[in-house]
């Protein structure tokens, strides 16, 4: 999960510029929320051995940042230097325009990314299996 946010906070730093991590910026930030994820997941009686662990995430971007992201994905050899760079194989990003619901009325994409967590609350193997950014750090008021 620390790549993923290491992953988010490049991602930031293109689209909103080098200043990002600066509370005047926070709004402009990407909300995502990222879950681990395993082969065999699916299956609830047969998970099995803990194989290819991989990210499925969900970005929400503001108008302003959209566009950005739109043309990084664009940049076939920017995508390439970042997959290089944090050791990625793969990345399949898809629009959600609309989330189907499943028969309980719980959103298709939200528990599709979230089914190995069903397994590990089971039977906790990874202790940091979701991550939702930007973290928010609250300030009080002494």
């Amino acid at each position: 999960m620390d790549t993923f946010t290491d992953l988010y906070n490049l991602i930031c730093r293109d689209l909103v510029g080098r200043n990002y991590h600066r509370p005047a910026f926070h709004d402009l930030k990407p909300i995502t929320i990222g879950c681990l994820d395993m082969n065999g997941s699916r299956y609830w009686r047969s998970m099995g051995e803990l194989e290819n662990a991989h990210i499925h995430s969900i970005w929400i971007f503001t108008d302003k940042t959209r566009d950005g992201f739109h043309t990084l994905l664009a940049d076939k050899e920017r995508l390439t230097s970042i997959k290089e760079r944090f050791s990625i194989r793969e990345l399949d990003v898809q629009q959600l325009d609309y989330d189907h619901r499943n028969s309980t009325g719980e959103s298709r994409a939200s528990s599709y990314m979230a089914k190995f967590m069903v397994h590990n609350n089971h039977e906790l193997k990874v202790a940091d299996d979701f991550r939702v950014l930007p973290f928010q750090v609250e300030k009080t008021v002494n």
